[in-house]
């Protein structure tokens, strides 16, 4: 997978869930990723394999933007592009 983003804002990790027929998002199908949050645009490749959880069709993506917590009032991230690859 590759994330295509800017992040105005003080996280430094990001995290991306997914899940497949019949299932909810659970913590298990999911991987963290640092970003860099200096206001650029940058791509993030994130090898989804490297979870135990993947495997199998995906039916649903969830990305958490700031899994690091510390968001503040008027930060923003500007997604350009999310592209699943194999």
């Amino acid at each position: 997978m590759v994330i295509e983003a800017a992040y105005h804002s003080q996280a430094t990790k990001a995290r991306v869930y997914w899940r497949s027929f019949g299932e909810d998002f659970k913590n298990e199908n999911g991987i963290d990723f640092t970003v860099i949050p200096d206001g650029k645009l940058h791509k993030y490749v994130i090898n989804l394999s490297q979870s135990a959880g993947y495997k199998g069709a995906l039916t649903g993506l969830k990305i958490v933007p700031d899994a690091s917590g510390v968001s503040q009032p008027g930060d923003e991230v500007i997604v350009q592009s999310v592209v699943l690859k194999k």
